[in-house]
């Protein structure tokens, strides 16, 4: 359900953010693993990397990445493992376009 004033649109960062910040810090707990304040430090990092630049905050549709995502999924979700974060990555490229996608994800 959508709230009636919401606009439709999502800073893409506020996903990704969340994603990578997460992903930091649940390095943490492997053994060995970054210190809580290597974590903090790659946070601010990639702050200042939207702050300072290069790196720029894009507006998404966040109602056509819904639905990107749900053919992405019915597509693929069945024949290959995928996370719902993965499929919705997919459906904000679609969007974005970008010139380079990086991961980390080994499968």
């Amino acid at each position: 359900m959508v709230h009636k004033t919401w606009s439709g649109r999502m800073d893409s960062f506020a996903l990704v953010g969340i994603e990578t910040i997460n992903a930091v810090r649940s390095l943490c707990l492997r053994k060995p693993g970054p210190s809580r304040e290597y974590a903090e430090g790659l946070r601010r990092f990639f702050k200042h990397l939207f702050v300072e630049g290069p790196f720029e905050k894009e507006d998404i549709e966040w109602e056509l990445t819904l639905r990107d995502a749900a053919q992405v999924s019915a597509a693929h979700a069945a024949t290959v493992k995928c996370r719902a974060a993965d499929i919705l990555h997919v459906a904000i490229l679609e969007q974005l376009n970008p010139d380079t996608f990086v991961t980390g994800d080994s499968d």
